[in-house]
């Protein structure tokens, strides 16, 4: 049901939390556990983006972003400390 006039009503959490939550499926929401919870939640939203991946592939994915990451900002803060 409709409970707002305007669009952007609509994209209000106070509207828009309760339809997220209420789509997601029902092992999910009742989690009792976070870390379980946010492990489920990012397995759903990963599989339903890339649907012909595994989830072996994503950690694969994940390591190689925090090591790409980490070694960017490492060589960033070096070389702001030796042009200082």
């Amino acid at each position: 049901m409709d409970h707002t006039r305007t669009q952007f009503g609509r994209k209000a959490l106070s509207v828009a939390g309760p339809d997220v939550w209420d789509s997601l499926p029902q092992e999910i929401r009742l989690t009792e556990n976070f870390a379980t919870f946010k492990k489920e939640l990012k397995t759903l939203y990963l599989t339903l983006l890339f649907p012909n991946f595994n989830l072996y592939q994503f950690d694969i994915i994940l390591v190689l972003y925090f090591v790409l990451n980490f070694l960017f900002y490492s060589l960033t803060d070096y070389c702001n400390a030796w042009l200082l």
